[in-house]
């Protein structure tokens, strides 16, 4: 095939000093053509793993915060089946995702009737004793006014300390006995299911704050896993024979 002359000009062949610089000017030329083709060509990948990076940091983030919805005419795009903002995956979620763990909590980990059927009714004695004073004076004093003023007013301190304290231990056997008949009928008194979600629904980072402490190890894998695919995708283009071919020839002055 005849090669095109009006595309190829032959060289000035004049002077070497003119020569010499023209070979100058060409390498450095060819010099800057191919420093330009490694950063084009090598930024792909570090571009690709930043943009990767940063974005698995920013749903992450998305998944916990906002708390509250941030958004405007909410109402109106629900009805149209979408919205026009943002609430944190999970607090969006909480009275679903509140219900299905206190679910499983109270079905496989913690059981209220075997947890309340290890407590010691003279613990509880025990640990009632004081505020059971504080109350039965309060209350000997009330019904000590209303219903024979003349007699109550007419006792000394002492003397009502005294009835406050016979009150006090008569009343720990009921305690007991309180207890003992609590055991056969709590999951009746103390709806757990209800009290745990009312507080997670209550305080949305607190749920925020159990994911985290349970996923911390799972966020981690998740990231060494995002770094390992960075460096898989990285180093064997970095590393390629022709680019460390083409940066050997590349003068470096």
């Amino acid at each position: 095939m005849p090669m095109n002359r009006s595309m190829h000009p032959p060289p000035n062949l004049g002077d070497a000093s003119t020569s010499g610089s023209s070979l100058n000017d060409l390498g450095t030329t060819l010099a800057a053509a191919d420093w330009s083709t490694i950063i084009a060509f090598g930024s792909i990948p570090v571009v690709a793993a930043l943009i990767g990076y940063g974005t698995n940091i920013l749903a992450i983030q998305m998944t916990f915060l906002p708390l509250e919805y941030i958004g405007f005419w909410e109402a109106g795009f629900r009805q149209c089946g979408f919205s026009f903002g943002w609430q944190g995956i999970i607090p969006a979620n909480a009275a679903k995702i509140a219900n299905i763990t206190i679910d499983l909590v109270t079905r496989d980990i913690l059981k209220v009737d075997e947890v309340f059927g290890r407590i010691d009714p003279q613990k509880i004695v025990e640990a009632t004793r004081v505020p059971l004073h504080r109350a039965l004076v309060r209350i000997l004093e009330q019904l000590g006014a209303k219903h024979a003023p003349d007699v109550w007013t007419s006792l000394s301190l002492t003397a009502k300390a005294e009835l406050a304290e016979q009150a006090a231990e008569m009343a720990e056997p009921y305690v007991v006995a309180m207890v003992v008949e609590m055991r056969g009928e709590i999951h009746e008194l103390l709806d757990l299911h209800a009290l745990c979600v009312g507080k997670l629904l209550e305080d949305k980072s607190l749920m925020n704050e159990i994911f985290r402490r349970c996923g911390e190890e799972e966020v981690r894998a998740r990231t060494a896993k995002t770094r390992a695919r960075t460096h898989n995708l990285c180093h064997p283009a970095l590393t390629h024979p022709d680019l460390s071919a083409c940066c050997g020839a590349v003068p470096l002055h």
